[in-house]
């Protein structure tokens, strides 16, 4: 499957980004993003299939957020 980028112009679809925001009972809970870091799902699967979830996107994995 290729990313259609005519839908967004001037955006790389190609670019994702992972946040994790917690981890409780073999679930991973995180922030994913495409082409714009700042607009994020927040999602949460188990460890093995989000270990899977961010091989198959090659997402960038971002520093947790700073709770300053």
């Amino acid at each position: 499957m290729h990313p259609d980028t005519t839908a967004c112009p001037g955006m790389d679809v190609s670019k994702r980004w992972v946040r994790v925001t917690g981890a409780h009972d073999g679930f991973v809970e995180f922030d994913f993003a495409i082409a714009d870091p700042a607009l994020t799902v927040e999602l949460i699967l188990p460890r093995p299939a989000f270990d899977e979830f961010c091989r198959m996107n090659a997402v960038v994995q971002l520093e947790p957020a700073s709770t300053d």
